[in-house]
């Protein structure tokens, strides 16, 4: 019974992946977490002679706890009994969902891999809920922004208004504040590879600027595009419903499915080994994407870095010294991380709130006139801090 009960209850606690192979499995993981916990505190149970209903009602009493603290620091953007790290390290890694990878709010896609599903559905994390209106092509965009568009917005999650409404993301912010139309062309978890593809695919004839977001986790695709002699090889769906399986761990509950996610995270903590990612290899790999897209577009590009929680300006350091040592015409970088501090992100979810995104949509419009990038260039400019 005890062998039973820990080879239910491990396999639970640390192979949690497997439980998204089939769809059917995806209910076993509660059978396989509540089954073993009772098989252990009933042996338990008859070697101490202490009745199993009372550690039950201890964890009931923990799970509740948990419940309450997360949905409290959720709700007042500040932490309880746990810290902040402790909040982010739970949420982000056990109880996230992706809007990408649930059945009303993404689809698989044969040019990207995925995109959001086409028409209006609501997602919500802890922190937030949000409409999606989403246009026919998968962007959070509307008809007339493919035709009109003048400032395209390329990047990801944070470029397509991850946990706010679409008046409230930066790039829909400055269109209201420089009056021109804009298309936001942001996809979560899209490397700047896709974001390319999604360039070619989209480009209105009417572009004058694009605005280029990065991220440190573009990493794995930019590379996998570059050493691929430019091309992408795009997973077949049966990889996305995988993703997709996995996705409903997260976003489903089950009973005590805060405490286990606590002790993974503390299993996670004491066993894991932090990776730490080198900047020079990615920052090539992601100018060399750009600079294939500068071959084929004669228009100013401004890029930005924006990362899970308060950039520290490593990454804009990097690429200014990147692009000293190799120069670009009419390329600007924006040093977005000068305007943004912890509480222009959420407490938990890593991404800016809708404060965060009104300052880097005021700062990248001043950055904008200040520079005076949309006016015609009067001469070669290599770039511009």
């Amino acid at each position: 019974m005890a062998g039973l009960g820990m080879l239910l209850f491990s396999v639970a606690i640390l192979k949690k992946s497997w439980f998204a192979i089939w769809q059917p499995t995806v209910y076993l993981l509660p059978v396989f977490l509540i089954g073993g916990l009772l098989l252990l505190l009933v042996y338990g149970g008859r070697l101490t002679g202490l009745r199993p209903a009372v550690p039950l009602v201890v964890l009931g009493v923990l799970e509740l706890c948990l419940a309450i603290d997360l949905h409290l620091a959720a709700m007042n953007q500040q932490g309880g009994i746990m810290s902040r790290n402790m909040l982010q390290e739970l949420y982000l890694n056990e109880l996230r969902s992706i809007p990408f990878l649930t059945s009303t709010s993404g689809c698989y896609n044969e040019d990207f891999f995925y995109t959001l599903r086409p028409g209006q559905s609501t997602f919500s994390n802890l922190e937030y809920t949000n409409e999606l209106n989403i246009h026919a092509s998968g962007f959070r965009a509307e008809e007339q922004d493919f035709r009109n568009g003048e400032i395209v917005f390329l990047g990801d999650s944070f470029t397509m208004g991850w946990g706010v409404e679409a008046e409230q993301a930066f790039p829909k912010v400055v269109e209201k504040l420089s009056g021109m139309q804009i298309l936001n062309l942001g996809m979560p978890s899209f490397g700047t590879a896709r974001e390319l593809m999604a360039w070619k695919k989209y480009r209105p004839e009417s572009s004058r600027l694009v605005v280029w977001q990065f991220c440190a986790n573009d990493t794995s695709e930019n590379s996998a595009y570059v050493h691929n002699d430019l091309d992408l090889e795009i997973s077949p769906r049966w990889t996305y419903e995988a993703a997709r399986r996995r996705n409903e761990l997260q976003q489903y509950y089950y009973p005590l499915k805060y405490s286990s996610s606590l002790l993974r995270c503390a299993l996670r903590r004491a066993f894991g080994s932090p990776m730490e990612a080198s900047t020079e290899p990615c920052l090539e790999q992601f100018f060399a994407i750009v600079a294939k897209w500068k071959e084929e577009v004669d228009l100013p590009l401004v890029i930005m870095d924006l990362e899970g929680g308060k950039p520290d300006g490593g990454w804009y350091a990097a690429m200014k010294d990147f692009l000293r040592q190799n120069p670009m015409p009419q390329v600007y970088l924006f040093p977005v991380n000068e305007l943004l501090s912890e509480n222009d992100y959420y407490l938990m979810d890593d991404h800016l709130n809708s404060e965060g995104h009104r300052k880097v949509a005021q700062g990248l419009w001043n950055f904008i006139l200040t520079n005076n990038i949309l006016q015609p260039a009067q001469q070669e400019v290599s770039f511009h801090l």
